[in-house]
């Protein structure tokens, strides 16, 4: 089957369609809004002031509603990669999860790569423009507009990896298992990997318990710096979440030292919908500290501190319980992992 024919055999599954249609939607409202952006920056500043106001509102409004919608699909298409990936599973043989099918091509890793840089830019632009819509005059349209070419430009990106990914998939081919890579680490050295994964279960837990006492912090107003640390413990509390959701949850919710792969998670055979409420809680619990970031970088402005003050108050309850919510969904398994076996000896070293 040459190449040609293989991307429109593919396109006859609904996944990839679906997984396609939402970047090719994505990338042609971020390309109307970056047109937009750009009409904002060739304004003359010494246009008449009447002229220019009327005509910067009318582009910014523009700009602003295409690309916050383009973002909205960016963060669901990174998203949606996960999930073609993960239902394509099954017609490729010898895979058991997504990560097998990313293991088919050097491409995949870099598609996933590219949808989830693309949804934390949307994020951070996000961000700013939820402070520049509480300012009367919209100060920030010009940082927005410079912003909408970088997002537009990722979320291009974005829809040329995926479909240069999912295009080029064949679905008759062999894969491979995830175990077969998760499990030669322990082999090789257990203790090293028992120690690890005690250790990444206190770390992300501590570390969600404090970036989310310190965000509550910021309910009652907020410095740069104060913004910034916040932004600092939510990055470093969703990366341990991370590691540890591939770790110390997958090995507890199927019952093996070996079984080291977060994908796995969302096999519904074995965890229910739990698996995916608890990769939804760290998506969100990501995409907030994104966007938090944003609000940081223009709390330092001039007239902008009460703005971003109050977009921090708006935003501090989701972040909270992305936080606090992929901590409980992330227990659960290794509790009922201890219901069942009466320890939590699992690594046995």
């Amino acid at each position: 089957m040459s190449e040609s024919q293989l991307a429109l055999s593919n396109l006859a599954n609904p996944w990839i369609l679906a997984r396609l249609a939402l970047s090719v939607s994505s990338l042609a409202l971020a390309f109307i809004a970056a047109t937009a952006a750009t009409s904002i920056l060739r304004i003359e500043p010494n246009a008449p002031a009447d002229a220019r106001a009327l005509r910067a509102e009318r582009d910014a409004e523009l700009a602003s509603s295409g690309l916050a919608l383009s973002a909205l699909l960016a963060a669901i298409g990174a998203l949606a990669t996960v999930l073609a990936a993960h239902r394509l599973s099954p017609s490729i043989r010898g895979t058991m999860c997504a990560y097998g099918v990313f293991a088919t091509s050097p491409l995949g890793p870099r598609a996933l790569f590219a949808s989830f840089a693309a949804a934390l830019a949307g994020s951070v632009w996000l961000g700013v423009r939820a402070v520049d819509v509480r300012i009367a005059r919209g100060s920030l349209s010009r940082t927005l507009a410079r912003g909408a070419w970088l997002v537009c430009a990722l979320v291009a990106v974005d829809a040329l990896s995926a479909g240069a990914f999912f295009l080029s998939i064949d679905l008759r081919a062999h894969g491979s298992c995830c175990s077969t890579g998760a499990s030669y680490r322990f082999v090789v050295d257990p203790a090293s990997v028992a120690l690890g994964s005690h250790t990444a279960a206190p770390a992300a837990a501590l570390a969600t318990i404090v970036a989310s006492l310190w965000v509550a912090s910021l309910r009652r107003g907020s410095s740069f710096v104060k913004t910034l640390v916040a932004v600092a413990l939510g990055a470093v509390s969703s990366t341990l979440a991370l590691v540890t959701m591939r770790d110390v949850v997958a090995p507890f919710a199927f019952a093996s030292p070996h079984h080291r792969c977060a994908y796995c998670l969302l096999r519904t055979e074995e965890l229910g919908a739990i698996g995916w409420a608890l990769v939804l809680s760290w998506a969100l619990g990501a995409l907030s500290t994104a966007r938090a970031l944003g609000i940081a970088w223009v709390s330092r402005r001039v007239g902008a501190r009460r703005e971003a003050q109050s977009a921090l108050t708006a935003l501090s309850p989701w972040w909270i319980a992305a936080l606090v919510s992929t901590l409980l969904f992330g227990l659960w398994p290794i509790l009922r992992y201890r219901v069942e076996s009466g320890t939590f000896a699992l690594f046995g070293v």
